[in-house]
């Protein structure tokens, strides 16, 4: 993980990096959201396997990759890891006077060369720079976008599932180029619809993928029909079990926000 965040930030640092979309970095995973979700996942499954002072200095430069990677789900995913390690903080808030003179140089370090390689990806690559500002916008579009979705859905409520694809097919060619959130939406709806008008038992993960639905939740049941709805759920379970409520929680957390945002869920572990 550590190695990964190292290339992610120094792919971002170059015009012609590794990934496949101009100014993010994914490093050899070639799919920023791809590389996020796996430097989470990364982080939360080996956080455990350091010692205590490198903790703190090893989340920063992660938190620092995962921006580099300007997946805005993966960043808002990570938020909420950051709160469901409260609970783990608490028994410690006592010893915190020892515990940041121990992690204070080391995490100092981090944060010198998280903060020297995301300037060099600004001042070097211009392309990461109006990324980054294209990232934070045209989320007001989110609202709009599905009303639209709404009235389509509305209006062709009679209609078959390979209708329904068809009209949004062409909203989606119009949403990618202009605003991915509301993209995503849309492919989800699809998705949903052909679900909703698919067999009980699901039409394959060819069929699943192809929709790509940006949910792993839903394209496990448009590939298993009924049976997906429970491998998700069983998945966090299988991780609370193994890991416990408060050491397991950061890694549940993490696997349910990739499974909301992300239908590459399986690709990221």
């Amino acid at each position: 993980t550590t190695l990964l965040s190292l290339l992610c930030l120094i792919d971002a640092s170059f015009p012609d990096g590794f990934t496949n979309t101009l100014g993010r970095a994914a490093s050899l995973l070639t799919n920023p959201n791809i590389a996020a979700f796996s430097l989470l996942i990364g982080a939360t499954g080996s956080f455990w396997s350091l010692t205590t002072r490198w903790r703190l200095p090893f989340l920063v430069l992660v938190g620092g990759a995962v921006f580099a990677t300007l997946s805005r789900s993966s960043m808002f995913v990570g938020a909420l890891v950051c709160l469901s390690t409260i609970p783990l903080l608490r028994p410690q808030w006592d010893r915190r006077t020892a515990y940041i003179r121990s992690t204070l140089r080391p995490t100092l370090v981090s944060l010198l060369i998280t903060i020297c390689l995301l300037g060099t990806a600004f001042v070097n690559n211009s392309a990461f720079g109006l990324a980054t500002g294209n990232a934070f916008e045209g989320l007001r579009a989110a609202v709009s976008t599905l009303e639209k979705i709404k009235s389509k859905a509305t209006h062709g409520r009679g209609a078959q599932s390979g209708q329904l694809n068809e009209i949004t097919a062409g909203m989606v060619s119009d949403a990618e180029h202009a605003n991915s959130a509301a993209a995503r939406a849309i492919l989800f709806q699809r998705a949903w619809q052909t679900y909703r008008h698919g067999p009980a038992f699901g039409q394959g993960l060819t069929k699943a993928f192809y929709l790509a639905p940006h949910n792993t939740q839903l394209l496990l049941m448009v590939a298993f029909g009924y049976l997906g709805w429970v491998i998700v759920p069983l998945l966090i379970a299988l991780v609370l079990r193994i890991g416990g409520w408060r050491r397991g929680l950061p890694s549940a957390v993490v696997v349910a926000g990739c499974a909301f945002f992300s239908h590459d869920l399986l690709l990221a572990i």
